[in-house]
C-alpha cells in the first residue's frame, strides 16, 4: 500500500508538472478542464497495472560448475517473526482515519451551511438558475444552479451584467461537479498536498471558462478586465466563501488578464498532444508494476550459493508482497511463482531473511483426483444423500400438513362449540326478552286504563260539522294511543308518562264530543271505569285504590238524550297507611316499583320517600303475579282490571 501511494503522488506530480508548463497559461480552456479530472483518475489507475514477464529458467543440475542438493524442507515452512516493539500498521492506519472522520465532518458541515443558506434567504428563479440573496458583503459565488449574491447590492442594480453573466457560466457548465470530485478526493487522500494543487487549478481555470464566455458574448476584454478591478476588492476576496463554491478571487485576476489576452493556435495545440503521448507512456512504464516468473523443469533444486543475489531479493520481495497483500477471501496462486518463491527463499541466508518480506502463508494444496471407479462411488453415494434429503424434506412436510389439519380441526370445532353457544344465549336472551315483554305488558296493563269508544249512526252528515270534526280528531288520536300503548311493551318505544300524557288528551277530546253529541242528541260510546286520581297529600299520605272492580257504567240506549251522571268516585281510606310502611310491605311482598314510568329498586323506592316531599303513590293486585307500585311527582290515574 505504502509503494502504491508513493507512486500515484508521483504520478499526480509529473501531471501537475506538465499542466503548469505547457498548458495552464493557453487558451484551451475545455481542453485543460479533461486533461486535469482525467490525470487525477490516472495517477491511481497507472500505478494498478501490471505487465507479467516469462522467464525461461534452465535446470540447476543442468548449470555447469554448480553443485546440487536437495532443497531443506524446513527452509520451506520457515517464516521470520514480527519482532518489533511497536505496531506500525496499526499506528498508521489509526493516524489516517483520525483524519478522515475530521476531513469527513468538515466535507459534511460545508454542505449544511451551503443547504441552510439555500433554505433561510429569499430566492429568485430564473431560467436555468436561483438568485440567493445574502444579507453579508460577499463576491459572488455559485454551487450547481444556485447564485449566491448581496441583497442590497442586488436590488439596487450595482452588481454589473457581466458579473452575472460569468456566474451563470459557471451553473450551466456545471464546473461544481468538478469541485465536489476533488473535494471527495481529498477526503480520502487529506494527507497528500497535491490534491489542493489540483483543485486550484480546476477552480482557476472554471474562471478562465467563464471569462471567456463573457468576452465572447460581445464584451470588450478591456472594458470587462476594468469591471473586474473595481467590482472584486480583496476585502471581499478574504471572506470566508465554501469550498464548493465557484468565487471570483481578487488573488487570480492578474492571470485570468494575462489568459484572456492569449491566443492559442491550432499548431500549438497539437504540438502539446503529441507531446503529452509518449508523456503518459513514460509514466505508464516508469510507475507501473512488473513481474517476472522464472519457469524451470524442477523446482525442488536449488544453487549452493553464498545468500541470493540483490536481483533475487528484489524479485523475491516483489513476489512475496503480491501474495502478502492478496485477500484470503480471493487467493489466487500461480504454481510458477510458488515455485520460484521457493527456491529464491533457499538461497537466502538467515540475515537476508530477516530483512526481506515474510514468506507467503499459502493454502493447502488439494488433493489428487480420484480414479474414476471412486469417482463413480462418490458420485452414487451423493445422488443417494440427495434422494433421503429429499424424502426427509418430504416427510417433513407431510408432518407440517398433519399438524394444520389437525390445528385446522380444533380450530374449526371451537368455533362450532362457540356457536352452539351463541345459539343456546340467543335463545335465552330472546326468552328473557318475551319475559320482560310480557311483565312490561302487565305492568303497563296495570298502571294505563284503555280509552272509551263511541257509537255514531251509520249516516254522519246529519250531525254537525263541529260533532263531526270532534269524531275524527278522537278517533285519530285514540288510533295513535293505541299504537303507542301497542309499541311500548314490543318495541321499548316512549315511557309511561308519555303515555299519560297522550290518555290526559285523548279524554279532553272524549269530553268535548260528549258535550257536543248531548247538545245534538246523538248517540255516545259508554267511558272506561277509571280509577280515582290519587294525588299527593301533605305529608307524603298514600291513598291505595280497592282491590274490587267498579261496576260498569250504563250504556246509553240508542234515541236517548241524556248523558248518564259521572259513577262515583270511589271513597279514599279514612286511614291512610304512613308510606314508608307501605313501601316495606310491598317490599316485603316481592313487588315491582316504578318512578315516573322507570322500573327502580325497594331500597330506592323507600330512599325517595324519605327524602322527597309530595310524592304520589298507587298499587295494583289484581291479575299480576307481583304487586305493582307507582311513585310519581305527577297525578296517578288508576284503571280497574277488566
Amino acid at each position: 500500500m505504502m509503494v502504491y501511494l508513493l507512486k500515484s503522488s508521483a504520478c499526480l506530480a509529473a501531471f501537475y508538472i506538465f499542466y503548469k508548463v505547457f498548458l495552464e497559461r493557453e487558451n484551451m480552456h475545455v481542453l485543460k478542464r479533461f486533461y486535469l479530472l482525467l490525470a487525477l483518475v490516472l495517477s491511481f489507475v497507472i500505478p494498478a497495472i501490471t505487465f507479467t514477464q516469462i522467464i525461461e529458467v534452465p535446470p540447476v543440475n543442468e548449470v555447469s560448475g554448480m553443485p546440487v542438493m536437495q532443497a531443506d524442507p524446513s527452509l520451506q515452512s520457515e517464516i521470520p517473526s514480527d519482532t518489533t516493539l511497536f505496531n506500525v500498521p496499526l499506528i498508521l492506519w489509526s493516524i489516517y482515519l483520525s483524519g478522515l472522520f475530521l476531513f469527513g465532518v468538515r466535507f459534511l458541515k460545508n454542505l449544511l451551511l451551503l443547504g441552510r443558506k439555500i433554505q433561510s434567504n429569499p430566492k429568485e428563479r430564473t431560467n436555468h438558475t436561483t438568485r440567493v440573496l445574502l444579507r453579508e458583503k460577499i463576491s459572488p459565488h455559485t454551487f450547481f444552479r444556485y447564485i449566491f449574491l448581496n441583497k442590497t447590492k442586488y436590488r439596487t442594480k450595482q452588481i454589473p451584467a457581466e458579473v452575472l453573466l460569468h456566474e451563470e457560466t459557471h451553473a450551466r457548465q456545471k464546473h461544481s461537479l468538478d469541485v465536489l470530485f476533488t473535494e471527495l478526493l481529498q477526503l480520502v487522500l487529506w494527507f497528500n498536498p497535491l490534491i489542493c494543487l489540483f483543485k486550484k487549478s480546476i477552480k482557476l481555470n472554471h474562471e478562465f471558462l467563464a471569462d471567456r464566455t463573457v468576452i465572447n458574448q460581445g464584451v470588450a476584454p478591456a472594458s470587462y478586465q476594468s469591471m473586474l478591478l473595481t467590482f472584486t476588492r480583496p476585502q471581499l476576496s478574504q471572506v470566508h466563501h465554501s469550498p464548493f463554491a465557484n468565487a471570483i478571487d481578487y488573488s487570480s485576476i492578474k492571470k485570468r488578464f494575462t489568459v484572456m489576452k492569449t491566443q492559442t493556435s491550432a499548431t500549438a495545440k497539437w504540438v502539446r498532444i503529441f507531446i503529452f503521448l509518449p508523456f503518459i507512456t513514460l509514466l505508464l512504464f516508469s510507475f507501473s508494476d512488473k513481474i517476472k516468473i522464472y519457469r524451470s523443469e524442477s523446482s525442488q533444486q536449488i544453487y549452493t550459493q553464498d545468500g541470493a543475489t540483490k536481483k533475487q531479493m528484489a524479485e523475491y520481495d516483489e513476489l512475496a508482497g503480491k501474495y502478502n497483500s492478496m485477500s484470503r477471501s480471493n487467493f489466487h496462486v500461480i504454481g510458477s511463482e510458488v515455485e520460484r518463491l521457493e527456491f529464491l527463499y533457499g538461497l537466502m541466508t538467515a540475515e537476508q531473511k530477516s530483512a526481506a518480506e515474510p514468506y507467503p502463508e499459502f493454502p493447502p494444496v488439494p488433493d489428487p483426483p480420484l480414479p474414476p471407479q471412486d469417482i463413480a462411488i462418490m458420485e452414487e453415494r451423493a445422488e443417494m444423500e440427495k434422494k433421503a434429503i429429499v424424502m426427509e424434506r418430504e416427510a417433513a412436510q407431510t408432518e407440517r400438513q398433519a399438524a394444520r389439519f389437525e390445528k385446522q380441526s380444533m380450530k374449526m370445532e371451537h368455533q362450532q362449540r362457540q356457536a352452539e353457544a351463541q345459539v343456546i344465549q340467543m335463545g335465552e336472551q330472546e326468552v328473557q326478552r318475551e319475559q320482560q315483554r310480557v311483565q312490561a305488558e302487565e305492568v303497563m296493563a296495570a298502571v294505563l286504563p284503555k280509552v272509551p269508544a263511541i257509537a255514531v249512526d251509520a249516516d254522519t252528515d246529519k250531525y254537525s260539522k263541529e260533532l263531526q270534526t270532534a269524531i275524527r280528531k278522537y278517533r285519530k288520536e285514540k288510533k295513535k294511543y293505541l299504537e303507542a300503548l301497542s309499541a311500548n311493551p314490543k318495541k321499548q318505544k316512549g315511557n309511561a308518562g308519555d303515555l299519560k300524557t297522550m290518555y290526559a288528551g285523548i279524554m279532553e277530546l272524549y269530553h268535548n264530543y260528549a258535550v257536543l253529541a248531548q247538545r245534538e242528541n246523538v248517540f255516545i260510546a259508554h267511558a272506561p271505569q277509571v280509577s280515582p286520581v290519587v294525588r299527593p297529600v301533605p305529608g307524603n299520605h298514600i291513598a291505595v285504590p280497592p282491590e274490587a272492580p267498579s261496576p260498569k257504567a250504563p250504556e246509553i240506549a240508542a234515541g236517548s238524550h241524556n248523558l248518564p251522571p259521572p259513577p262515583p268516585e270511589p271513597n279514599a281510606p279514612t286511614e291512610p297507611k304512613s308510606p314508608l310502611e307501605f313501601l316495606r310491605e310491598m317490599g316485603r311482598q316481592n313487588a315491582i316499583f316504578y318512578f315516573n314510568g322507570k322500573e327502580i329498586s325497594a331500597a330506592k323506592a323507600i330512599e325517595l320517600m324519605e327524602t322527597t316531599s309530595h310524592l304520589g303513590v298507587t298499587a295494583k293486585h289484581t291479575g299480576l303475579k307481583r304487586p305493582v307500585v307507582t311513585l310519581s311527582e305527577s297525578p296517578i290515574h288508576i284503571t280497574e282490571d277488566k
